[in-house]
């Protein structure tokens, strides 16, 4: 919600038209990016050369990230070996895709 009122602050815009400045503008939706943050967060655990970090990733960590790869409509196998800007790379363009389909 405070993502909208910054960018209605800044550019004067609202509703449907702020999808379109965050398009131009090369941002995702704030919730969209906080996703994409704890995606980088939760590869980060799993790479975790710690025994406790990694175990509690093994227990909890691997439902959380399938989660947020539905949640920004990815498939695992196709993004497994992509860097977390690259995911947000895809996540952007699926998302300006969507506002011209849409």
């Amino acid at each position: 919600m405070h993502g909208k009122k910054i960018m209605y602050k800044i550019y004067g815009v609202s509703g449907d038209a702020l999808q379109f400045v965050y398009a131009y503008t090369n941002c995702l939706p704030l919730l969209t990016d906080i996703v994409i943050r704890k995606v980088k967060f939760l590869r980060n655990c799993a790479s975790n050369n710690n025994g406790i970090v990694r175990t509690v990733f093994d227990w909890f960590g691997g439902d959380e990230l399938m989660e947020c790869y539905h949640s920004l409509d990815l498939d695992e196998s196709h993004v497994r070996c992509l860097s977390p800007y690259a995911i947000k790379t895809v996540a952007l363009d699926r998302f300006k895709c969507s506002l011209l389909v849409g």
